[in-house]
């Protein structure tokens, strides 16, 4: 009962925290697209668009939107906001995290590791809270099934649940986590693997072919969107992101020097400790090194059991593995997946930006998250192998200044201000942007795609298919678009024929993807302004320029909001005119609208910007204006325009 009570703290303490970072409208504590999640769970739970087939409310490779969305669906019967349920479908699978990490260690290694590995999990590093990390398609879930896979293993193969249902469950949890994250194929094939070690019976028993039906069904989802269903967004290049390689890394002096790269720089910066306090770098790479060294340990104490298991996979082996070999592999297995995922990193083209890895949302910093994750819950169990004291002298100040860093996100001047959760609970323009490859060519299927989402919203799904026109029809290749020079006029025909009031969304779009691709191409963002800002500045008129030129603020309010001192790092002052400066401030404000309900809110989150430069603030606020009036408010006439092409476009044919 004293164990329960204490894990019910635990998790209450990272609740706590994560309301009060909420509340006081940090802009570490959102995500510009969180309100995807809330306009799905509302969907579920208030009828799904009939133009939308289910399938399409998600990504190929983003299915932790999908994820997230059920947990929301539940809370958003409720009568609060929207913004409501899917914090409260957060704190749900975080707590979900938590109670099966806490299960795996107590049963299966021993109190210290729970109490440790658990604590160090929710009040360390911000796994499961800080923006950029819990990000990019919401990808954290992932370690939902992570763990609760690793919970049904042990079962398994400690502990003697060898019926039809948990084999099951086995594959039921590993095929829905590949339909929730591409990146947990590394994690189930080491259970699977580690299953055939600890029960080579595992071909024949009946009850273990339960697992291929599980199997199936968790991968159903996932099977459809890409080899059946032909909906609005059939992105079948999200395979690429399958595993650990894909387009768009950068050299880094081979594998070695990834791997030293990793543990000295990337790993330490990306813990967010920077983020939080003067002197937080040195911190975080103190605290890495402490994770580090207890893999080292880990991997070290069990080595013999490890080699005893990895005889047992040999073909012919007579070698059948004891009770004590299958312990230590569950006592290995939070190391053997950070191995593993290292192993992974050094042999494949990503690469960690360190010019700010916590704070960046691109896809190759998924991988941080499990692995930041488990090298937490394996310093737990270092703690219940080797329990010598300095581990408590060491550890005690580690998880203060891990508290400390959850602490700094709150921003306490907003939280005296709070009448609520601030952010944006519902959007409609990411769906229409899945759509809109499909319906630029269809343009009579805009009207009633839009038109099928709740009253009012119709102008932001409009908006979105202006997002799509510019990024489907100029970048339909990604690999080679920014450095083709007749990509601006291309871009200009396409969004000059759309009505009036939605060229500039299109012409903001453009600018947003290639300041996106240009951030996959390299970690120095000094690098970037010239090509950024001709692109731009090559648009066929002045205005058409400045909204392009909004679209590159636009991406640096998705990334850096929270700290706007960044915008001359980014964007040097040297590097643009004061008219150029004033249209990428316009661009944050914009991008603010975007992420909170609240106006207040996003003219407070305006204001940094005056020590900037003359008249950035009032640039902030202007974007933010004309965007909030495409939101918030009606049109003239009271409705909006039947549909956003004045005519069929010529690429429409």
């Amino acid at each position: 009962m004293r164990d329960r009570k204490a894990l019910a703290g635990i998790v209450a303490a990272h609740a706590g925290i994560s309301i009060l970072i909420w509340l006081s409208g940090s802009p570490l504590g959102t995500y510009g697209l969180e309100c995807t999640v809330g306009t799905l769970s509302h969907d579920l739970t208030h009828g799904l668009n009939p133009a939308v087939p289910w399938l399409d409310y998600f990504d190929t490779f983003t299915g932790g939107y999908l994820t997230s969305g059920l947990a929301a669906a539940p809370f958003s019967l409720l009568p609060w906001p929207t913004i409501y349920a899917v914090k409260a479908g957060t704190l749900l699978i975080n707590a979900g995290v938590l109670i099966l990490a806490w299960l795996f260690l107590h049963r299966n290694v021993g109190r210290v590791a729970a109490y440790t590995g658990t604590i160090a999990l929710a009040l360390g590093p911000p796994v499961l809270r800080h923006h950029g990390l819990i990000g990019p398609t919401y990808h954290y879930s992932e370690l939902l099934f992570d763990l609760g896979l690793a919970v049904i293993w042990a079962e398994i193969a400690l502990h003697g649940r060898k019926s039809w249902g948990w084999y099951f469950g086995f594959g039921l949890v590993g095929g829905y986590a590949l339909t929730n994250c591409f990146g947990s194929a590394a994690f189930v094939a080491i259970c699977g693997v580690l299953l055939l070690v600890v029960d080579r019976r595992i071909w024949t028993r009946r009850a273990a072919w339960m697992g291929w039906i599980g199997a199936i069904l968790g991968l159903y989802p996932l099977l459809a969107k890409l080899f059946w269903h032909r909906g609005y967004h059939q992105d079948v290049r999200g395979l690429r992101d399958f595993g650990f390689s894909h387009g768009g890394g950068t050299e880094s002096g081979g594998a070695l020097g990834k791997v030293g790269s990793l543990v000295f720089g990337d790993y330490a910066g990306a813990l967010g400790f920077g983020d939080a306090f003067t002197g937080g770098y040195a911190f975080g790479l103190l605290y890495g090194t402490v994770t580090l060294l207890a893999l080292v340990a880990v991997i070290w104490v069990a080595r013999g059991r490890l080699w005893d298991g990895f005889l047992a996979l040999v073909p012919g082996s007579r070698f059948a593995p004891s009770d004590r070999v299958a312990r230590d592999l569950a006592w290995a297995l939070p190391a053997l997946f950070s191995l593993g995922l290292m192993a992974a990193y050094a042999s494949s083209d990503l690469r960690i930006h360190p010019y700010d890895a916590a704070t960046s949302q691109l896809r190759d910093d998924r991988f941080l998250v499990p692995l930041m994750a488990f090298l937490a819950l394996n310093a737990g169990v270092m703690a219940q192998l080797l329990k010598p004291r300095w581990l408590l002298w060491l550890g005690a100040p580690l998880l203060a200044g891990g508290l400390m860093g959850q602490l700094a996100m709150i921003d306490f001047a907003g939280l005296q201000q709070s009448s609520g959760i601030p952010y944006r609970g519902r959007c409609y323009a990411i769906q229409a942007l899945f759509a809109s490859e499909v319906l630029a060519r269809q343009p009579e299927r805009a009207q009633r795609f839009c038109s099928g989402f709740e009253e009012g919203s119709d102008g932001e799904c409009y908006r979105g298919f202006a997002w799509g026109v510019g990024i489907h029809r100029v970048f339909s290749e990604e690999a080679e678009a920014i450095d083709d020079p007749s990509l601006p006029a291309l871009g200009g025909t396409a969004c000059d024929q759309l009505q009036p009031g939605w060229q500039r969304p299109c012409y903001r779009q453009l600018g947003w993807h290639l300041h996106t691709e240009m951030m996959d191409r390299g970690p120095d963002p000094r690098a970037w302004t010239e090509t950024l800002v001709g692109w731009c500045s090559s648009m066929p008129d002045a205005q058409r320029a400045g909204w392009c030129l909004e679209g590159l603020g636009f991406t640096f309010g998705d990334h850096y909001s929270f700290d706007p001192t960044k915008l001359n790092t980014v964007f040097p002052p040297d590097s643009l005119t004061a008219e150029q400066r004033e249209s990428v401030v316009s661009g944050v404000g914009a991008w603010l609208v975007h992420a909170y309900e609240d106006p207040e809110t996003v003219r407070r989150l305006c204001k940094p910007y005056a020590a900037l430069g003359n008249g950035l603030e009032v640039s902030c606020l202007d974007g933010a204006e004309a965007t909030w009036t495409r939101i918030a408010r009606p049109m003239p006439g009271g409705r909006v325009p039947p549909g956003p092409l004045s005519t069929k476009p010529d690429w429409a044919e």
